[in-house]
């Protein structure tokens, strides 16, 4: 049985932030960290990377952030020092954040409908074109490498395989901006638009797994430990 939990509104996303007591919730790639006091350090100031909307940790404490305005990825190192890793090209708005197990880092890119990989020496290349008007936004990957794209604009989820080649999943609720995948490879994703939370198989069926009411407007979604889904609310 899986639990659904929903953040408290006094939740804080925070783009470069150490809270302080907190809960760290990864939304597919992007962490999501709900502020229980308002007490904050700041971990690095972006400087020419704007509008960073997803953020992801590596195995070595680096930071890696999309930034939505500027096109491209930075990565933090944990004393704080900032840096351009690479460029995701222009008009690509990139808005999920992943990284596989080998340091490869993938955007899920909104402006361009589709997903960069950028290997760990900076090297960006687009792994898969998703189809016009699909306006990926959540990204996560799976234990084998395949990534997975939330596509608000298509109200689908795009699986894509390690050599690039992409595929429809299954459909969800409306506008799902962000995705995350179980230990048993189910992927569950936040549907904005339609106030609830969808469930796909490994092997494609789809099914709306709970409603969470009226204007709740889901924006983050992630597995705890335990399996349980946390949930992360505009509203």
């Amino acid at each position: 049985m899986t639990t659904i939990s929903t953040a408290p509104q006094r939740g804080v996303l925070a783009s470069f932030a150490t809270i302080r007591t907190l809960t760290n919730i990864f939304v597919g790639s992007v962490a999501l960290m709900f502020a229980m006091t308002a007490t904050a350090d700041i971990l690095a100031e972006l400087g020419t990377g704007t509008g960073p909307n997803g953020i992801v940790l590596d195995t070595a404490g680096n930071v890696y952030t999309a930034n939505f305005s500027s096109n491209n990825v930075s990565k933090i190192t944990p004393d704080g020092t900032p840096s351009i890793l690479a460029e995701t090209g222009a008009g690509t708005l990139p808005e999920g954040i992943a990284i596989d197990a080998t340091g490869n880092v993938y955007t899920a890119n909104q402006g361009s409908d589709n997903v960069s990989k950028i290997t760990p020496d900076g090297t960006s290349s687009i792994l898969a074109e998703l189809g016009t008007d699909t306006l990926p936004e959540g990204i996560a990957i799976d234990a084998t490498g395949n990534v997975y794209t939330a596509n608000s604009g298509s109200n689908n989820v795009s699986k894509i395989t390690p050599d690039g080649t992409p595929s429809i999943l299954g459909t969800t609720g409306d506008a799902p901006v962000a995705i995350a995948i179980d230990a048993a490879g189910n992927v569950y994703t936040a549907s904005f638009g339609s106030d609830n939370v969808s469930k796909i198989t490994p092997d494609g069926t789809s099914s709306i797994l709970a409603e969470l009411g009226t204007d709740t407007g889901p924006y983050g979604i992630a597995i705890d430990a335990t399996g349980n889904l946390r949930l992360y609310e505009a509203y």
